[in-house]
C-alpha cells in the first residue's frame, strides 16, 4: 500500500521489519534519507507508519507473507538495504529478503545459527574461540539432572521474550523445579544447558560493513541471578570496566573472528560476552538487529558523542559513513517505578552479576 506521493517511487527502497514504537528512532533517521521507507508490519495503526512511504502488511515474522508482497510491491525498483528493528525471527527474515535480491547482509544459514543459542555456542567454538559447556535438551523434562556438576545456567534455545526464562540452577533439584518454566519461555521448548562461569557480562556494539567489523562501544551488563534462581536484569553501563584494556582486545578479536566465520558483509553486530574472573573471554550470543534492551535508543543515544544509529543505518543503505572517535559519556540505564527504562549520566557501575543469559 502507497502511502506517499508518487515521486518516491523513483527513490531506491529501504525495507524496515517492524514500525512499532520502539522502531520509531529507526524510522526518523531513515526518513532523513533520499529513500523511499518500505515498512513491515502487522499492525495497520503501527505508529511508525506515519513516517513511511509504502506499508507491507505481513507480520515480521512471516516470510512468505514479505517475500510475496515486497515481489508485487517492488516492481523492478532497487533496494538499497533491508534494516530489521524487532529481535528474535524478523531476523531471519531480513536474512532472506538480503538473499532473495543479492543484498549484502547476514547469509540465511548464519542467522539461523545466530537464532538458535546452542548452534551459535557450536559455531563459536568451531571456529576456534572459548565456549563454556553445554548442552541441548530437546526433552528437558526426561534429562539426568543428578549427572551435571553444578551450578548451571538454564536457558531456552530459542528466548521469546529478552531474558525471560534464564535462571541458575545450584542443584539437581532445583534444576527439576525449574526446567518447565524455562521450556515455556523456548519457542521450541528445547532447552540450553551451560556450565556456568563466574564473572561479568559484556557487550561490543558496532556494525559489519562489507564484510569488516568496525566496533563502536563496549558495554558493560548490569545482571544478577535473584532469589529462586531467576535472571535479574538491572540495566547496562558505559565506559565498560575493561575499556582499554587487553580482554577489550580479545572481545573485538572474538567479533572479528565471529563475523569473518559467520560470512557477515552488512548488519548492525552486537556481540554479547561472558569475561570470566580470570579475563577469558566466552561469546554466548549475538544480536543482528538494530534496537532493543533500551541500548541505542537509550544509552548509546544519549551518552556517545556521535549519531551512532544513524552511522549504522547509512551503512545498512550503502551509503558511506566517516566514523570519528566516539566518546561514551558515563552513564547507567535503570527502571523506573513505571517499568520503563531510563537512563542516569554519570553512574557507578554496580557489579556484573552472574549472567551466562
Amino acid at each position: 500500500m502507497s502511502l506517499a506521493d508518487p515521486e518516491a517511487q523513483a527513490r531506491d527502497v529501504v525495507v524496515c521489519l517492524a514500525a512499532g514504537s520502539s522502531q520509531l528512532p529507526i524510522l526518523r533517521r531513515l526518513s532523513t534519507l533520499n529513500v523511499d521507507i518500505m515498512a513491515v508490519d502487522m499492525q495497520s495503526d503501527a505508529p511508525g507508519l506515519a513516517l513511511a512511504h509504502e506499508y507491507v502488511a505481513c507480520s515480521t515474522h512471516d516470510v512468505d507473507c514479505v517475500l510475496r508482497e515486497l515481489s508485487g510491491m517492488l516492481r523492478g525498483r532497487k533496494i538499497a538495504g533491508v534494516v530489521c528493528g524487532s529481535f528474535g525471527p524478523p531476523t531471519v527474515t531480513a536474512a532472506t529478503v538480503c538473499e532473495r535480491w543479492g543484498l549484502p547482509g547476514v547469509p540465511l544459514e548464519s542467522a539461523r545459527i545466530i537464532l538458535d543459542k546452542h548452534r551459535f555456542v557450536e559455531a563459536c567454538s568451531h571456529f576456534g574461540l572459548h565456549s563454556p559447556s553445554h548442552w541441548r535438551l530437546e526433552d528437558p523434562l526426561l534429562a539426568d539432572w543428578d549427572s551435571f556438576s553444578y551450578p548451571l545456567v538454564l536457558k531456552p534455545t530459542h528466548t521469546t521474550a529478552g531474558k525471560a526464562g534464564v535462571y541458575l540452577a545450584s542443584t539437581a533439584a532445583s534444576a527439576r523445579a525449574l526446567i518447565s518454566t524455562v521450556s515455556a519461555n523456548s519457542a521450541t521448548g528445547f532447552v540450553e544447558v551451560e556450565e556456568f562461569i563466574d564473572g561479568t557480562d559484556v557487550m561490543l556494539v558496532g556494525f559489519v560493513d562489507e564484510g569488516v567489523f568496525i566496533p563502536l562501544a563496549l558495554v558493560d551488563e548490569l545482571n544478577r541471578f535473584g532469589e529462586g534462581g531467576v535472571l535479574v536484569g538491572e540495566g547496562l553501563s558505559v565506559p565498560s570496566r575493561f575499556e582499554g584494556t587487553k580482554v577489550s582486545e580479545h572481545i573485538f578479536d572474538a567479533a572479528q573472528t565471529v563475523a569473518r566465520g559467520l560470512s557477515v558483509t552488512r548488519s548492525p553486530f552486537v556481540l554479547s560476552t561472558r569475561v570470566s574472573s580470570s579475563g577469558q573471554v566466552y561469546p554466548i550470543e549475538l544480536h543482528t538487529q538494530l534496537g532493543g534492551d533500551f541500548l541505542f535508543e537509550g544509552l548509546l543515544e544519549e551518552c556517545a558523542s556521535i549519531d551512532l544509529t544513524g552511522i549504522i543505518l547509512m551503512a545498512m543503505v550503502g551509503l558511506p559513513a566517516e566514523i570519528p572517535r566516539v566518546r561514551i559519556a558515563a552513564a547507567r540505564t535503570l527502571r523506573g517505578a513505571d517499568g520503563n527504562w531510563r537512563v542516569c549520566a554519570d553512574a557507578v557501575a554496580a557489579d556484573g552479576g552472574s549472567d551466562n543469559g
